[in-house]
């Protein structure tokens, strides 16, 4: 399984929203920018977990998987409120698509490590 392509995808996409978010009105700021941020952090932030980490490896893809979903329905919030173009809206659900790509296979092998016995148990609660 190779790790490396989605935490660079991860980071890329966080670099790229970071970079959006700089340039919304204070309005849009205040109401979705800080949160917008916050889940692609938190999706990169996962992504390298999931890479270094290989016993919290299932809890980091779902924490990935879960920060995917909130930026989705962030920027679908940002673009309703204007503050995000149609263009920059289709160009990050591209790359949220295949970063969602990359995190169900992940999932996949994951799953089928685990019902194989390759995969060392999860720690923790």
């Amino acid at each position: 399984m190779k790790a490396a392509p989605l935490a660079l995808a991860c980071e890329d996409l966080a670099r790229h929203v970071v970079t959006l978010v700089a340039g919304w009105s204070q309005p849009a700021f205040g109401l979705v920018g800080g949160a917008t941020v916050e889940a692609a952090a938190e999706l990169a932030i996962a992504a390298q977990i999931a890479l270094v980490t290989p016993r919290e490896r299932g809890r980091a893809i779902l924490r990935a998987d879960a920060a995917l979903i909130g930026l989705r329905v962030r920027l679908r919030l940002a673009r309703t409120l204007g503050a995000l173009s149609e263009g920059a809206l289709l160009d990050c659900a591209e790359r949220m698509q295949r970063i969602g790509r990359m995190l169900g296979g992940w999932q996949r092998a994951r799953d089928s490590k685990r019902l194989s016995g390759d995969e060392p148990p999860a720690t923790g609660a």
